[in-house]
């Protein structure tokens, strides 16, 4: 699967953007109401991401795969009904992020939201020692429009979902955590992380890890939908970045 990358300079000479940097791990804790989690992610990224709340009498079954070209987190969570009644609630998908109070929303709604740990020094400033954007995916269609929204504050990050499902119903719900940290600059990163979270919005099932059964079941995306335009926060994040080179991948 080929997917977009942006790699932005300064109106100075640069060095060369470098390498992002990888993820460190996957899933290394197992709760009864959550499912697999993943804990610290990439530079600590999360102080524990994805944690289910309020499902109720549904029952849950998680996939969590890493996408490690891509430096992003795939998960999907499946709710069944196995009760004998209609069930329907709003669910809570909730991350601790490791920015410990210090965000910087770029971006957060319908779709997607965007946020980093904003510390000591000014946005745009090297960042070695700051955790990576995260950018969080969680739709494309328009059941995640009605249903899902997203929202960063204080520490955290939380997913609502609206859920209703009839006895013996089963549905999925996708959703990608892209980390994205390359030691330059925030802008670009944060540029980076979004253009990520653009291929996966506009192809979420290719090179996954998701079988026919698990896609079909997916709710709140659909299969190669129009590309995310960029948000209307990003081209003022922009400003003073000079070129634009696309490149591409496999």
């Amino acid at each position: 699967m080929n997917k977009l990358f942006l790699s932005l300079a300064l109106m100075l000479p640069v060095a060369a953007q470098a390498a992002p940097i990888s993820l460190n791990e996957v899933v290394n804790r197992t709760t009864t109401s959550a499912g697999s989690l993943v804990s610290d992610g990439l530079y600590d990224a999360f102080d524990g991401a994805f944690t289910i709340f309020n499902y109720g009498s549904l029952s849950l079954s998680r996939d969590i795969a890493t996408l490690e070209g891509d430096v992003t987190y795939r998960v999907l969570d499946t709710f069944t009904n196995n009760t004998a009644t209609t069930i329907t609630t709003t669910v809570t998908n909730y991350t601790n992020l490791g920015s410990d109070g210090r965000e910087y929303i770029v971006e957060e709604g319908v779709d997607r939201a965007t946020t980093f740990e904003d510390r000591r020094t000014a946005y745009g400033s090297p960042v070695d020692e700051y955790d990576p954007v995260l950018t969080f995916l969680y739709g494309n269609n328009a059941f995640s429009a009605a249903n899902i929204s997203g929202d960063v504050s204080s520490n955290r990050f939380d997913m609502d979902i609206v859920l209703t499902l009839d006895p013996g119903e089963s549905i999925g719900i996708l959703y990608f955590a892209t980390l994205y940290k390359d030691a330059t600059d925030r802008s670009g990163d944060v540029a980076a992380a979004q253009a990520i979270a653009d291929a996966f919005a506009a192809d979420p099932f290719t090179g996954t890890g998701l079988s026919a059964q698990q896609i079909a079941s997916v709710a709140n995306f659909d299969a190669n939908a129009p590309a995310v335009p960029l948000p209307m926060s990003l081209p003022l994040l922009l400003a003073g970045l000079g070129g634009l080179a696309v490149l591409r991948r496999r």
